[in-house]
């Protein structure tokens, strides 16, 4: 009988500590096992519509889900990092539509469309229900005080890879209709060995186009011919079409 009952008490213990373990062990279902990165080449699809994207690995680092003034749907961003031999090469930042409630009228025009003391920028329609343009500028890298979580995660990022420079060249690509939306913005770091990174505030910069030199001038015409060429890919995926990916610059 003391056999019989030792034996059931150790059959006992023997099953709890095998359910200990398994809560415990590394290799419960219950443990999280971190997932990499996403990482796109050629193209991203987001909410039914394809970007393309240039050359190379671009790995997403950021995504945010934010609600539209007026509780009429939300919008959906992600951020794309490529790197190269320890330096970033570029940054790729997406918004767009995800639901519509309520009644829709299009939307606002895009800020850099409007601009005339940057590089360039080309409008094809700008009615509230159809809008359509491109838009290149430099912009400055500094990250802002007031930088949100979506911000703060393509920055740190970037700063595992040695951080961005100073200025990079943006090109912005907006699409939209009477109920749905897509900003593109692609920005590139140029070769730091021919082009050394400039510092200087957006004015006195030596990417402004009032102070280019001969090389960089050329490199600005490069981007202005890819801009329309990316452009014409962000239209294209706009509705879900096929897209291919960009060359590089």
């Amino acid at each position: 009988m003391m056999r019989s009952c030792f034996n059931y008490m150790m059959k006992v213990f023997t099953a709890f500590a095998v359910i200990v373990w398994g809560l415990l062990s590394p290799s419960s279902s219950n443990s999280q096992t971190p997932t990499a990165a996403p990482i796109f080449t050629s193209s991203i699809g987001m909410q039914g519509r394809n970007i393309p994207l240039p050359e190379g690995e671009w790995k997403q680092v950021a995504t945010s889900t934010t609600l539209r003034a007026g509780s009429n749907g939300r919008n959906a961003s992600v951020a794309l990092l490529r790197t190269s031999r320890g330096r970033v090469t570029g940054l790729i930042t997406i918004g767009t539509s995800i639901e519509v409630s309520g009644s829709m009228a299009g939307w606002t025009a895009e800020p850099e469309c409007q601009r005339t003391d940057i590089h360039a920028a080309q409008i094809f329609s700008d009615f509230q229900r159809d809008r359509s343009c491109w838009a290149l500028n430099h912009v400055g890298m500094t990250r802002g005080q007031n930088a949100g979580e979506f911000i703060n995660s393509y920055y740190d990022a970037a700063a595992a890879a040695g951080g961005f420079p100073p200025t990079m060249l943006r090109v912005t690509s907006r699409k939209s209709d009477e109920f749905h939306f897509v900003t593109v913005r692609y920005y590139f770091t140029p070769d730091p060995v021919r082009f050394p990174p400039s510092n200087e505030s957006w004015r006195s910069n030596s990417w402004h186009r009032d102070r280019l030199d001969a090389s960089r001038s050329t490199y600005v015409s490069l981007l202005r011919a890819w801009a329309a060429t990316a452009h014409a890919g962000v239209v294209s995926g706009f509705k879900g079409g096929r897209v291919s990916g960009l060359p590089e610059p």
